[in-house]
C-alpha cells in the first residue's frame, strides 16, 4: 500500500464522473465473484483517490460479503445512461468501504449527486406527506397486481387493471415490466 493516491486519466474521470450505471463484482465466501448493477451518480473524490457507489442497504447480503472480503472490481461498461461521452471501459479495483449507517450528510450529498442525472427531487410539504406513506391492503400486505399500459399523456402512463383488485381513486404505483409478457405487475 502507498499514501499516495491512485491517479487516473481525465478520460477516465470523464466516465467516472459522469456515467449513471455500472457493474460492481464482489467475492463470494467460495471465492467466486458475483456481479450486480448498481448507482455511481459521478461520487468521486479524485485528489483523495476515491470513487462511491449508491446500493440498497435493505439487501444486506451482498454488504455483508463485501465487509468479510472488501476487494471490488467496479466496471463502467456503458454509456448508455448519464453524461459521459468517451467510449472506454474502465474497471477500477478496490478496497471498499461499507458505510451502514450513513450520516444526513452523506445522505444529502448523495441526494445532489442524484439531482445531477435525475433533476431536483420532490420536496415540499405534499411531496413529503405522499413519498412518505406506502400504499397497503386492509390487510397490511403490500398489494402488486397485473396492469396494463393503455396510454400516456404529460401526467404520466395511463394503467387499466382488472375489475375489482383495486379500490376506486387514484394511487401512487411502482412499476415492474417483463418484455416477455403484454402485461405489467404495479405494486400500488
Amino acid at each position: 500500500m502507498t499514501a499516495t493516491p491512485p491517479r487516473w486519466s481525465d478520460t477516465a474521470h470523464e466516465v467516472l464522473s459522469g456515467d449513471l450505471n455500472a457493474a460492481v463484482a464482489y467475492v463470494t465466501p467460495a471465492g467466486g465473484a458475483v456481479v450486480v448493477s448498481v448507482s455511481p451518480l459521478g461520487l468521486t473524490d479524485r485528489a483523495a483517490g476515491r470513487i462511491g457507489f449508491t446500493t440498497s442497504l435493505g439487501f444486506p447480503r451482498k454488504l455483508e460479503r463485501i465487509l468479510r472480503d472488501p476487494r471490488v472490481a467496479l466496471a463502467y461498461h456503458t454509456r448508455e445512461h448519464g453524461f459521459a461521452r468517451p467510449e472506454d471501459y474502465v474497471l477500477a479495483q478496490g478496497d471498499a468501504v461499507v458505510d451502514m449507517r450513513p450520516s444526513p450528510q452523506r445522505l444529502d450529498d448523495v441526494l445532489d449527486a442524484s439531482d445531477r442525472f435525475f433533476g431536483p427531487g420532490k420536496s415540499g410539504r405534499a411531496w413529503d406527506w405522499l413519498l412518505q406513506i406506502p400504499f397497503r391492503g386492509v390487510d397490511g400486505y403490500p398489494v402488486v397486481v397485473p396492469v396494463e399500459i393503455v396510454g400516456r399523456d404529460h401526467t404520466g402512463f395511463r394503467l387499466l387493471s382488472p375489475p375489482g383488485l383495486l379500490p376506486p381513486g387514484g394511487r401512487r404505483a411502482g412499476l415492474l415490466a417483463h418484455s416477455s409478457a403484454r402485461r405489467t405487475s404495479v405494486w400500488p
